[in-house]
């Protein structure tokens, strides 16, 4: 048997994978139905592992992240392949039909993965060992270094996700709206067709959704003003309809998470899924929201997937059109804190709404600037502003913080950030790249700085004595290093983060040391091991590097 080529087997594996989901027996359904099938299958494994060990807040977390991805990945697919019709969305879905959308979940979930592989073999991340006979591919991490890296990044990402998980619990004492919710959820249930339920939404229900709607104001801090104009609608307005989304989204999923489904074969799970006519959407989010029915309608068509939108990701638009009126809403794209995130990558890609967001661009960094500053002075470090560099008689970069600790007389130049967290392979490149070109903004900043004469100007103006310690840091809003940015010079972290260990270091020397040396990120990847994550697509088993969290009871 002749040897196989290498190059030319994972040219070949890549092209089959890339169209091997179009023979799944999901693509010869409508379109309402395919939708139907893959989000309850995303769905129920939400439920799944809502069920799982509660002290695993990592199960959950991990369950929202794959199945947003496999919901990423696989609605586009739908869209592209099965014909739109004017039938309603079917009621009641067969065992053969969530196989089918399971089918489908676990194909895009492994999808992303393949693409994960591919991209860092090209890239030159990883390496690649081609099977003598089977047909495998097993990628490996092309050093250690960088083995390390992706471990520690791995290990952070973790750690946020779960964070994200625990801000979803109650945080206080008092009743929380969503358990009052809970609690009166099963006298309003009635039973349906075959194994499906319904909720009543009479005036309790409707007010129990207020509460929730309000509590989901209270704990999701803006990082936008309210009054701040985006879309032709007031930033308040968005976060009005979003959270009465959330909280009916909630409450269809609370219903099949309660005892009301106790008795229903496979829990219900053919109504499991949010679905509903848009007029009465509308309506009731109106009602929930407080908000003009006027200025629902004008929010709902922003926030309607129809696939027409290229590279849109529609978790950006959780309303999922399945015919001409009626939508599904996959509960986890409507969970989270990540809503103004989402939110502002749909303002990008909507050509109808990527002017305005230029203009709102342009003025993040007075909406950020100020508020890091406040913070920084509040612990009593002083600082100076947008501080232009200027040599040769042109500017060079400007200095967007400047600040200084008189308690270890540490200077730090401080270059700020404001990215959309990345979904692809291809944003994460575009993240890294203005990550590079901050990280050198901050080495210019801080040769400029080490000139004598600006050096005596500073001291002058900070009323600085004695030695100086002078250092650069980039602080980024929404994105902090990916899997594909090498390490840099000088640190870079997340907002987020930074504002978190400000408050508890000693001094502004001692968070740069530990910004630049993440003993946090160590400390976290110590707890995982080297593992291997398979994946199987058209005839191909894919072995590819990952890492496993060591569990402990």
């Amino acid at each position: 048997m002749p040897k196989r080529d290498p190059d030319k087997f994972i040219a070949d594996a890549e092209r089959a994978i890339d169209s091997g989901w179009r023979e799944l027996v999901i693509f010869r359904s409508s379109r309402q139905l395919a939708l139907l099938k893959l989000v309850t299958a995303a769905d129920d494994k939400l439920r799944i592992a809502m069920m799982s060990d509660s002290r695993r807040r990592a199960v959950f977390s991990k369950g929202l992240r794959f199945s947003q991805e496999g919901l990423m990945t696989g609605i586009p697919w739908i869209f592209s392949s099965c014909p739109s019709s004017n039938e309603s969305i079917p009621e009641i879905l067969t065992t053969a039909d969530i196989e089918e959308g399971v089918e489908l979940l676990t194909y895009a979930e492994a999808y992303d993965s393949a693409i994960i592989g591919f991209s860092n073999y090209h890239r030159h991340r990883f390496r690649a060992f081609v099977a003598s006979k089977e047909r495998r591919i097993s990628f490996v991490h092309a050093s250690p270094e960088i083995e390390l890296a992706e471990k520690e990044r791995k290990a952070y990402e973790t750690y946020q996700l779960e964070n994200e998980v625990q801000s979803l619990k109650p945080q206080t004492a008092n009743p929380h709206p969503l358990e009052a919710l809970m609690k009166i959820i099963p006298n309003k249930c009635s039973r349906g067709l075959a194994d499906t339920i319904k909720l009543e939404m009479d005036r309790e229900t409707i007010a129990a959704l207020r509460l929730l709607r309000n509590e989901s104001l209270r704990t999701q801090i803006p990082q936008i003003d309210d009054s701040q104009v985006l879309a032709g609608f007031k930033y308040r307005s968005v976060r009005q309809y979003y959270a009465a989304l959330g909280a009916l989204s909630q409450a269809n999923f609370g219903v099949h998470f309660s005892s009301a489904v106790r008795n229903i074969e496979g829990l219900a799970a053919s109504s499991l899924v949010f679905r509903m006519d848009l007029g009465r959407l509308n309506k009731l989010i109106s009602e929930i929201s407080d908000l003009q029915l006027s200025e629902v309608q004008s929010l709902t068509a922003i926030f309607t997937f129809d696939g027409s939108l290229p590279k849109m990701p529609s978790i950006c638009q959780p309303l999922i059109r399945a015919n001409a009126t009626e939508v599904l809403v996959p509960f986890c794209y409507v969970i989270g804190s990540r809503f103004e995130r989402n939110f502002l990558k749909l303002l990008t890609r909507n050509p109808t709404t990527s002017r305005q967001y230029s203009v709102f661009s342009s003025l993040k960094e007075s909406i950020a600037l100020p508020r890091l500053e406040f913070e920084l002075n509040k612990v009593g470090i002083a600082s100076r502003m947008r501080i232009p560099v200027r040599r040769s008689g042109r500017n060079e970069t400007d200095i967007d913080i400047l600040a200084y600790d008189q308690r270890d007389s540490c200077l730090v130049a401080i270059q700020h950030k404001w990215l959309i967290e990345p979904d692809s392979v291809n944003e994460s490149d575009s993240c890294d790249e203005e990550l590079k070109r901050a990280a050198k903004q901050g080495q210019i900043a801080k040769d400029y700085l080490n000139d004598p004469e600006i050096t005596k100007r500073i001291r002058t103006e900070f009323s600085i004595c004695g030695e100086l310690r002078l250092e650069a840091l980039v602080i980024s809003k929404g994105s902090e290093l990916t899997g594909f940015l090498s390490e840099t010079e000088i640190p870079i972290v997340t907002e987020e983060w930074f504002l978190r260990n400000l408050s508890h270091t000693r001094a502004l020397g001692a968070l740069w040391d530990l910004a630049k040396n993440r003993p946090d990120r160590v400390q976290l990847a110590s707890k995982w091991t080297t593992a291997s994550v398979t994946a199987r697509l058209a005839g191909y088993d894919l072995r590819i590097p990952g890492f496993g969290e060591e569990m402990t009871e």
